[in-house]
C-alpha cells in the first residue's frame, strides 16, 4: 500500500511533465523592421521616373501628330482625336502616380523627375501655343488633366509643384495664360508672375 500511495502519484507527476515538456513550442514570429526613408525613397524613385519617361515617351509623338495636323490644315476633328489622346496619357501617367505611396520621394532626390515634366509641359504649351485656335473646351480638359497630374505628383514628391513652377521660364507663363491654364498656374505657383 505505501509502494500505491508513493509511486502512483510520482509517476503521474512524470507523466504530465513529460507531455507538457513534450510538446512542440511555436517559433517565435520575426520581427519585422520598419523600412527607412531613404529605403523607401530608394524603392520608389525608379517607378516615378518610369512612369514621367513613359509619358514623355507617349506626348512626344502626338504632340508631333497635333502640329503636322495644325500646319497640314488639319481638321477639327482631327485635332480634337489627337487632343483626347493626349489627355489620356496625362490620365494613365496620374493613375500610376495615385499608386504610389504618398511622400515616398523627397524632392531633393528628384531632380531628373522635375526636369522630365519641365520639358512635358514646356512641350505641351509650346505645341499648344501653335494652334490657330483651339477649342477653350479642349482647353479646359487639358487643363483639368494636367492639373490631377501635377496634383499626383505633388503627392508623390512633396514640394515638386513650387520647384517645377520655378524651373518654368517666365516667358512660358503668358502662354499658359493665354491658353486658359490658369490652374496650372496657380498649382505652379505662378500666377504672381503673369
Amino acid at each position: 500500500m505505501l509502494f500505491t500511495k508513493f509511486f502512483v502519484p510520482v509517476l503521474a507527476i512524470f507523466g504530465v511533465a513529460s507531455t507538457v515538456l513534450g510538446s512542440p513550442v511555436a517559433a517565435p514570429e520575426p520581427v519585422a523592421v520598419a523600412e527607412t526613408r531613404s529605403e523607401i525613397e530608394a524603392r520608389q524613385l525608379p517607378d516615378l521616373t518610369g512612369i514621367l519617361t513613359q509619358l514623355e515617351n507617349t506626348i512626344g509623338p502626338i504632340l508631333s501628330q497635333i502640329e503636322s495636323t495644325a500646319l497640314s490644315g488639319g481638321t477639327s476633328s482631327e485635332l480634337t482625336g489627337l487632343l483626347t489622346e493626349l489627355t489620356s496619357a496625362l490620365s494613365t501617367a496620374t493613375s500610376a502616380l495615385n499608386a504610389l505611396p504618398g511622400a515616398s520621394v523627397a524632392l531633393g532626390s528628384a531632380t531628373a523627375v522635375i526636369s522630365v515634366v519641365v520639358s512635358v509641359l514646356l512641350s505641351l504649351v509650346t505645341t499648344l501655343g501653335g494652334l490657330p485656335l483651339v477649342n477653350l473646351v479642349l482647353n479646359s480638359q487639358v487643363n483639368t488633366f494636367l492639373s490631377s497630374f501635377l496634383v499626383a505628383l505633388e503627392r508623390v514628391v512633396p514640394g515638386s509643384a513650387g520647384s517645377i513652377g520655378s524651373s518654368i521660364p517666365s516667358t512660358a507663363t503668358g502662354l499658359f495664360n493665354l491658353l486658359g491654364l490658369g490652374t496650372i498656374l496657380s498649382l505652379l505657383g505662378l500666377l504672381g508672375a503673369l
